[in-house]
């Protein structure tokens, strides 16, 4: 009973369904929260254990399945033995919402592609819904009003895996590198995942715009009736001379080739549905500041450059992060390390590329210890373990500039990657203010 899931009971129950919940938790913890307790009877709520969540199965319609809980548990098995759907409340919101839709999934950069397309289309459409893995949950907007004029979604892989009929009319993969690998044994099990995007995409007026980079781990069905549109990262200067024939990109705040890539794709999908407002896209360009914690610039009077890059949670992130760095401002100090993902640890793959750009790893979180036996010998690296101890030894060096892209997730030291990066923005403030 995570946002999502509280949203899917919240729209249920308000439009008349009988609703049951199930939580890791006991319903005597989890009915203290008043935005569950409001919507579902005490009686109907369950430990995810319960046995007596298999007697009342054959009464339901639908399983609304929230991201996080794996396909493989024995209650799900019992739903499909039974033939009772199982969906989530992006697919359940899709059928009581009606507006076209562009979808956004990848690995990296789907929340800055779509908030970006969501300013570009705000500026001139009064009812634009922006959501999904970011912000509000669909199930929300379906509360506020069932007709939009575009609905722009965030997807991750495991939303995608419970749609049965969702039906995008823009579809994006910007990019596909292994992550989540508590959930995936190898990146095509990831990959197929993400291309679920396309389910239902029968159509010419189906529109896909994906990154032909990664085109080995995507199974991409060669469909005529799909217009596709290849796009590939080492052709961003080619990318970059087009928008530049239409739009002015000097007051682009963005920094790195990745963000004019996630530009270019969205003024591609504005394109797709005919919705290219060539005033409102020069109005975002000239003002969007980016989205925080995705190589956020922190104001500070340290000496340093400083940029929080907090979102990241895999090694493509940071590789990313530390192309998009300055390269003449001084030494390059990356700050690693989070919890443990039991896949994808290791940095030998890309060692090689630390080395060239960077003066000194800080490690910080539970995984840092193995890291620092892999930096040992190769890669200058202090184990500070901890933003604050991070910080405090970076104001002895005379300048530069400082990442935190930490490829690892949070939740050994912070409630999420926004606490993360809101304390390193806190740290990084509070210097400013002793100064």
């Amino acid at each position: 009973m995570g946002v999502s899931g509280k949203s899917a009971l919240k729209m249920a129950t308000t439009l008349g369904a009988k609703t049951y919940v199930s939580d890791l938790r006991d319903p005597r913890e989890y009915l203290l929260d008043k935005s569950i307790a409001a919507y579902v009877k005490p009686e109907h709520c369950f430990k995810q254990d319960d046995p007596k969540l298999i007697s009342v199965l054959g009464t339901m319609d639908w399983i609304v399945l929230s991201p996080g809980i794996p396909t493989d548990i024995f209650f799900l098995q019992e739903a499909h033995a039974k033939s009772v759907p199982i969906v989530n409340e992006i697919e359940l919101a899709c059928r009581l919402v009606k507006g076209p839709i562009i979808a956004v999934t990848g690995t990296n950069g789907k929340t800055t592609t779509v908030t970006m397309i969501g300013e570009m289309v705000r500026a001139f459409l009064p009812h634009v819904f922006v959501g999904g893995n970011i912000g509000l949950p669909l199930a929300e907007a379906v509360l506020q009003r069932t007709e939009y004029d575009l609905i722009v979604l965030e997807l991750s892989s495991f939303q995608l895996e419970s749609m049965l009929e969702f039906h995008p009319n823009v579809a994006v993969i910007l990019n596909l590198t292994f992550s989540h690998g508590e959930r995936y044994a190898k990146i095509e099990d990831y990959a197929a995942a993400k291309f679920l995007i396309t389910k239902n995409m029968q159509s010419k007026k189906d529109f896909l715009i994906y990154n032909q980079d990664y085109a080995p781990y995507v199974p991409l069905v060669q469909r005529s009736q799909l217009s596709a549109c290849a796009l590939s990262m080492s052709r961003v200067v080619e990318y970059k001379k087009e928008l530049e024939t239409v739009y002015d990109l000097s007051k682009f705040k963005l920094v790195g080739d990745h963000n004019l890539f996630n530009l270019f794709v969205a003024q591609k999908c504005l394109a797709a549905l005919n919705l290219d407002n060539k005033k409102a896209i020069q109005q975002i360009i000239d003002n969007f500041p980016g989205v925080p914690h995705r190589v956020e610039y922190v104001e500070n009077q340290s000496g340093h450059l400083v940029y929080n890059d907090a979102k990241s949670t895999n090694w493509e992130a940071t590789l990313t992060a530390l192309e998009a760095m300055p390269r003449d401002k001084g030494p390059l100090y990356l700050i690693l390390g989070g919890q443990a993902r039991g896949r994808g640890d290791s940095l030998s793959g890309i060692l090689e590329q630390i080395k060239k750009k960077v003066a000194c790893v800080y490690l910080i979180g539970d995984v840092a210890s193995e890291l620092a036996r892999e930096l040992k010998g190769h890669v200058v690296y202090k184990h500070t373990g901890t933003l604050e101890a991070t910080w405090q030894d970076l104001q002895k060096s005379l300048g530069g500039v400082v990442l935190l892209s930490p490829a690892f997730p949070s939740f050994d030291q912070f409630k999420n990657y926004a606490h993360r990066g809101e304390c390193f923005k806190r740290i990084v403030t509070e210097t400013n203010e002793k100064r």
